[in-house]
């Protein structure tokens, strides 16, 4: 994006307009440090639907040539992902800017890619028929994504086991996690319970279902408490190692 920067500013510069000799040097530049980087390069021309392709790019989407029409384009991702691409080009006539993120198949197996790119300004500052963009693998992105969603789910179902209450807090004492136990045992509704409610907020709504408590002499961070039901409940309040605090009862 910044390279486009580069060459939008550069060719709308008013006195020191940029001369086609230059345009060009800068965008062979360009395309070299982005192949360099391992990082494709794209240019659309909405008006007949035609997208070249550096070599790298091509290579990324498995296309058979580097001139393809947009149709053919969308033929190279998986089918589920064509509707979405075909969109995020149909807006990017109108705003200038495309971002989209579609899955390609490889031989050995899904790759994602992302299209990232911007409207390139003619001399007279006004946005030209035509789009530059960026074409990256970003499969090891998104693969790293699914894994912390899928650990996510696992903690989530583990807090949730968890007979007891609990409760996550970050390092400003707001609340990040909890489990169905902790409402429970406190009676606090979903109008309470809500990502990064304060620690003071939730312990004086809880405050309300405790009929009494005492510390243990022997541990700082443990409370005794009887709550109104008669359930009797040690609670251990403990710093997490970046410095927000667990709850558990």
């Amino acid at each position: 994006t910044s390279a486009l920067s580069y060459l939008n500013t550069n060719g709308a510069a008013g006195a020191g307009q940029i001369r086609p000799a230059e345009a060009q040097r800068v965008e062979t530049h360009f395309r070299i440090a982005a192949d360099g980087a391992k990082v494709g390069v794209l240019e659309w021309r909405p008006g007949n639907d035609e997208i070249q392709f550096s070599e790298q790019a091509a290579r990324l989407l498995g296309a058979p040539s580097d001139t393809l029409a947009l149709r053919d384009v969308l033929s190279l991702m998986i089918a589920e992902d064509r509707f979405a691409v075909e969109e995020e080009f149909r807006r990017a006539r109108q705003s200038g800017l495309l971002d989209a993120r579609f899955r390609v198949n490889r031989a050995n197996g899904v790759a994602w890619i992302e299209i990232r790119g911007a409207s390139v300004e003619d001399t007279s500052g006004r946005a030209s028929a035509r789009l530059f963009g960026t074409v990256i693998d970003a499969t090891q992105h998104h693969e790293a994504e699914a894994r912390l969603s899928r650990l996510e789910r696992q903690l989530r179902a583990a807090i949730e086991n968890f007979s007891g209450p609990f409760a996550l807090w970050d390092t400003r004492r707001r609340l990040l996690l909890w489990n169905q136990s902790f409402a429970t045992s406190f009676k606090l509704g979903p109008e309470l319970l809500r990502p990064r409610a304060s620690y003071e907020t939730i312990a004086a709504a809880s405050a309300a279902n405790i009929r009494r408590e005492k510390h243990d002499v022997s541990n700082p961070d443990v409370r005794i408490i009887e709550l109104n039901t008669g359930e009797w409940l040690h609670i251990v309040e403990r710093r997490a190692a970046d410095g927000g605090v667990i709850t558990v009862g």
